[in-house]
C-alpha cells in the first residue's frame, strides 16, 4: 500500500509538470507575438512624431524635404542608430534630420526656426535608425523603421509599405 501511494504521488507530479509544460508551449508564442506588436506600435508612434516634427519644421522655415536633401541628390535622412539594410551608403545623410528637428544651431541661421521640434531622435525598437526616404517622382516621402528584419523594403515611389517595415507617409496636413 505504501508503494501505491508513492506511485500515485509521482504520477500526480508528472501530470502537473506535463500540464505546466503544455501551458508554457501555448503561452510563450502568444506573449512573444504580443511583444512584437508592442514594438511595432512603438515604432509607428515614433514615425508619426518624426513626420509631425518635419511638417512643423517645414511650416516654420518654409524649407521642404527636398531642401534638406540639397547637395546630396536624392538622400535618405536617417536618425541615430545602425543604418538599416536596403539603403545605398552613398545616399545616407545622417546629420541633417537631427539638425533640423532637435538642435538650436539652425536658430542662428534662420529667423523662422522655432524648434526644437523633438527633444531627441532615438533608435527604433530594433536599435536601427529611423529613415526618411527621398521625395521622388512626385510621391510622398516615407518616415520608416526597417522593422524586425532591419532592412528597408519600401520603395520611395511606393504608396504602400512593404515587408515588415513600419512607417507613415510624410504628407502635408
Amino acid at each position: 500500500m505504501n508503494t501505491y501511494r508513492q506511485t500515485t504521488h509521482w504520477t500526480r507530479l508528472l501530470l502537473t509538470v506535463a500540464l505546466i509544460a503544455g501551458l508554457a508551449t501555448t503561452v510563450v508564442p502568444v506573449l512573444s507575438a504580443d511583444r512584437e506588436d508592442l514594438l511595432r506600435d512603438d515604432a509607428l508612434e515614433d514615425c508619426s512624431r518624426i513626420a509631425a516634427a518635419l511638417r512643423q519644421f517645414s511650416a516654420d522655415t518654409g524649407l521642404t524635404l527636398s531642401d534638406l536633401e540639397a547637395g546630396s541628390g536624392s538622400a535618405h535622412l536617417v536618425g541615430p542608430g545602425l543604418v538599416p539594410g536596403g539603403i545605398a551608403d552613398d545616399s545616407v545623410r545622417d546629420d541633417i534630420l537631427a539638425l533640423a528637428l532637435t538642435r538650436s544651431e539652425l536658430a542662428a541661421t534662420s529667423t523662422t526656426w522655432s524648434g526644437p521640434y523633438m527633444m531627441a531622435l532615438r533608435e527604433d525598437p530594433w536599435e536601427r535608425a529611423y529613415v526618411v526616404t527621398p521625395s521622388a517622382g512626385g510621391s510622398s516621402p516615407w518616415v520608416l523603421s526597417a522593422g524586425p528584419n532591419g532592412v528597408i523594403e519600401t520603395d520611395p515611389l511606393s504608396r504602400v509599405i512593404r515587408g515588415d517595415d513600419v512607417g507613415v507617409a510624410l504628407v502635408a496636413e
